[in-house]
């Protein structure tokens, strides 16, 4: 999905949160904190980069063989958040919701 298709669906079902601004606003300010975001996590060497409400990526420094030589690569992982209401539509059968 786009950035600007996620805030054309966003605006949609929250217009009260995007009532003054345009779509064309609202994508330059999603974009704007993704890359953000994106800056935290590149800079980093090791650690958690938290996002109260939307995810958490760990960072940590790996080092694999390549071609008879040690590379270090950075690792990303993320854990997104997820609301009660969409987590209660999407749980498996035993009704497990990671929620950190």
């Amino acid at each position: 999905m786009k950035i600007n298709e996620a805030v054309a669906k966003a605006m949609l079902t929250n217009e009260r949160a995007f009532k003054d601004i345009s779509e064309t606003q609202a994508t330059r300010i999603v974009k704007a904190t993704l890359a953000e975001i994106a800056r935290e996590i590149d800079d980093m060497e090791d650690g958690k980069v938290s996002v109260p409400g939307f995810a958490t990526f760990a960072v940590k420094q790996v080092e694999r063989e390549k071609d008879g030589q040690t590379v270090s690569l950075k690792r990303i992982l993320a854990r997104m958040k997820v609301r009660r209401a969409d987590a209660d539509e999407s749980a498996d059968d035993e009704g497990e919701v990671d929620e950190d």
